[in-house]
């Protein structure tokens, strides 16, 4: 059992802040720990399992480490000094399981519950020499503060032979950062390849939840009245050896339409206008209910404003419409006099 103490920036970017725990390995390696638990200072608070080129806070790396409230991730810089990237997999918190395997140059970043059931994340070609340092990666995300990571189950063993190297796959529609209008309907577009087979299928998830199958290219699939939120869109190919691999995550939002509400009521004036009215009373109701009959929602005084070329008379009333409570209404305006009153027909809207 390790317990861990760290602080840092983080692991990401040009050059990383961290604790590490480590041992030199050569070649191709399998690497998997359990993090029992992780202090949660930041969000991106990490630990996880590593596989790092060098002891340079620049170096080339692969990392899966859990966080406190984003799940497991497979991060990685591929080039020394260069930028890092990121592949998001579930959500989840400590405990949980992390898995490196390297074979060459490729490197391949799993998931698990309970160490049996493993998940991939996604994989990544990183060339590292053939003498690398792996263990254990903890860092707070936060320059002035410690958290404690503890880990045990740590193994390292050789990475055995793999007889079916898995496929390829790249999310190209949507693209991260989309926004939608509920109930909305987009196409879902990945790339996929296999080096040493072909490709069996290709499936998309909007987080953890399957949208659909595509078993032949182009790998396309139609998403219908998908309701409001926020999703995580990911491929998962897999081939015909049953290999997989799955897709960066592409973050969607599906939005309700901004409905807006009246500014101004246009309505012909009365024939008694200039004689026998002394003002007009704008007057809502709920939708469904019988204007005069039913009580209204809201009333208000529209005065006896002049009347325009056309015979109608238009008065602003924005600040009115949107006190009122999103809903279905029925407007209807009244010519009052002294001694009566006459209701006009009626005008549906939504706020």
């Amino acid at each position: 059992v390790y317990t861990i103490r760290a602080g840092g920036v983080d692991i990401w970017g040009t050059g990383d802040e961290f604790h590490y725990v480590y041992q030199p390995v050569s070649g191709d390696l399998d690497v998997v720990a359990r993090v029992v638990s992780l202090g949660a200072v930041d969000v991106w608070s990490k630990a996880g399992v590593m596989i790092r080129e060098s002891l340079s806070a620049g170096s080339a790396h692969a990392m899966v480490a859990l966080t406190p409230g984003n799940g497991w991730v497979f991060q990685r810089r591929a080039i020394p000094g260069g930028s890092s990237s990121h592949t998001q997999g579930d959500a989840g918190v400590a405990p949980g399981w992390v898995r490196l395997v390297r074979r060459g140059s490729l490197v391949e970043a799993y998931q698990s519950r309970d160490g049996q059931s493993w998940a991939p994340i996604g994989s990544d070609t990183i060339p590292m020499t053939n003498d690398v340092y792996v263990g254990i990666a903890v860092t707070s995300h936060e320059v002035d503060l410690a958290t404690v990571a503890i880990v045990d189950n740590l193994r390292i063993t050789e990475a055995t032979v793999a007889s079916n190297r898995p496929p390829t796959v790249s999310l190209t529609s949507p693209l991260s950062g989309q926004q939608f209008t509920a109930p909305a309907t987009f196409t879902l577009a990945a790339a996929a390849t296999d080096i040493d087979g072909r490709v069996e299928s290709v499936e998309f998830y909007a987080d953890s939840t399957l949208l659909g199958r595509v078993t032949s290219a182009p790998y396309s699939y139609t998403v219908n009245s998908m309701p409001q939120g926020t999703y995580g869109i990911r491929a998962l190919a897999v081939d015909d050896g049953g290999a997989s691999s799955m897709s960066e995550t592409a973050v969607v939002t599906v939005s309700v339409a901004s409905i807006q509400p009246p500014r101004a009521v246009v309505f012909v004036a009365s024939v008694d206008h200039a004689t026998l009215v002394t003002k007009y009373v704008l007057e809502i109701y709920r939708s469904g209910t019988e204007p005069g009959a039913d009580t209204p929602v809201a009333t208000s005084d529209l005065g006896k404003p002049a009347v325009d070329g056309n015979g109608e008379i238009t008065v602003d009333r924005s600040a009115f419409f949107q006190a009122l409570a999103a809903g279905d209404y029925i407007a209807t305006v009244s010519a009052v006099g002294a001694t009566a009153s006459a209701r006009s027909g009626t005008v549906s809207f939504s706020r």
